[in-house]
């Protein structure tokens, strides 16, 4: 006996968070069409793309930390004298707006490409670049 364990009710959202859309008319056309068993090998293969998803974005998230890291190393080193410092000087960078300053912390981890776990490291260095847009602005 086939155990199934597919839920019809979830695979447009299974499908997104694979592909970063909902399923288009053909998936759903196949989906319609397909007996029970197609149902699962559909189902299966959206699960396996999903492993292989979150294993990749585990793969970009190390990578993006580690290319941050050495970022800041290599600013240290050119003379920004310490870690803050270097984080300083990178969000300096960014230019950022009186209006992406709004976004806290988390609209400098998307631009870095950083898990926003990590928006603590720019609490600091967003404070003081708000302050300064206040009054410049």
């Amino acid at each position: 006996m086939t155990v199934y364990t597919f839920d019809e009710r979830i695979v447009s959202d299974l499908h997104k968070e694979v592909y970063g859309c909902r399923p288009r008319d053909g998936f759903y056309a196949q989906w319609k069409d397909a007996d029970q068993d197609g149902k699962q090998k559909i189902w299966d293969d959206l699960c396996d793309a999903h492993e292989v998803a979150i294993e990749t974005a585990r793969a970009e998230e190390i990578r993006a930390i580690e290319e941050f890291e050495a970022r800041v190393d290599g600013l240290v080193a050119l003379g920004a004298g310490n870690r803050l410092t270097a984080i300083r000087w990178i969000v300096d960078g960014l230019e950022l707006t009186q209006h992406d300053c709004w976004y806290g912390t988390n609209y400098i981890c998307h631009l870095l490409g950083l898990p926003y776990r990590l928006g603590g490291l720019f609490t600091e260095a967003l404070e003081d670049i708000t302050k300064t847009l206040e009054v410049v602005e």
